[in-house]
């Protein structure tokens, strides 16, 4: 759709695997960086490659762990890494 994440911010998510099943992503923002308002159409599982401490609009506040899995439902929002290092983390976007 239009608020896709790799069209409305094609410079923070990259594409890395994509099939009938599943969709990955992967996302680099770096200190105090955000993200535009995207959308994520479909169930998704981030896993977390850098401890975070993120802030998704609307929603919430939350610390996570390097290593950490995180379930979220389709959703549109925008990420803000509220930390003063880099943030990594791969994006699973379920197909079926």
């Amino acid at each position: 759709g239009p608020l896709d994440a790799l069209r409305v911010d094609p410079k923070d998510f990259k594409l890395e695997l994509e099939n009938n099943q599943v969709r990955v992503l992967r996302l680099k923002l770096g200190p105090r960086q955000s993200t535009p308002i995207h959308e994520h159409a479909v169930n998704h599982v981030v896993v977390y490659l850098t401890d975070a401490n993120v802030r998704q609009t609307p929603a919430e506040a939350g610390e996570h762990k390097a290593a950490d899995f995180v379930w979220n439902g389709p959703s549109k929002h925008k990420l803000e890494n509220l930390n003063d290092k880099p943030l990594e983390a791969i994006v699973v976007e379920l197909k079926n």
